[in-house]
């Protein structure tokens, strides 16, 4: 077999069988980039709102994950932490709108660091058993990159942290697509 696709013949920390959900999730997160890349003005205004409810269906998604995987994967905690930490945050800035507008910059720059460095840990993880397309990786680090361009100015102006952002999901999302793609076709 290729050394650049997954074999599913040891357990990892994703079950092969919800490769969909991982599509699933990549394409909501690329759709999500799109719209907010065309309507920047809008996506600015109402982005506390999209934010919030996209970090709480990533908690929700990797808490299921990390369930399902669980009896497979020894550090399913990790997964469940990461899932959790997005449902405890995605949960308070729903509640707090107003607060969420004008502390965005960070909220965003810190979660998307945390989700980068949660794509690397996971790549290694993966790839010290299975074989995992360097694409993956190189997604991670973009993601990364964009993130900590996003902390290092966040007052670069609101559409600047508009199209930022909308590349950081954009590459979020094709990172689940790329690895669902890859655990369909283990």
């Amino acid at each position: 077999m290729n050394s650049q696709t997954i074999t599913m013949n040891k357990p990892m920390g994703v079950n092969p069988k919800y490769w969909w959900a991982h599509f699933l999730l990549g394409f909501g997160l690329m759709a999500l980039s799109i719209w907010s890349y065309f309507t920047p003005i809008e996506t600015y205004i109402s982005f506390a709102l999209l934010f919030s409810y996209a970090m709480l269906a990533t908690g929700i998604f990797e808490i299921f994950n990390a369930f399902n995987v669980r009896k497979h994967f020894q550090r399913w905690s990790w997964v469940f932490l990461a899932g959790f930490v997005d449902l405890v945050i995605g949960c308070y800035l729903i509640t707090y709108e107003s607060v969420t507008l004008s502390i965005l910059p960070y909220i965003l720059g810190i979660w998307l660091i945390f989700r980068s460095l949660t794509f690397i840990m996971f790549y290694w993880k993966i790839n010290s058993t299975e074989k995992i397309s360097k694409w993956a990786l190189a997604i991670a680090f973009l993601n990364l990159i964009f993130a900590l361009v996003i902390l290092i100015n966040p007052l670069i102006g609101e559409l600047s942290l508009v199209y930022l952002v909308s590349f950081a999901l954009f590459f979020m999302g094709l990172f689940r697509i790329t690895l669902g793609f890859q655990l369909w076709n283990g």
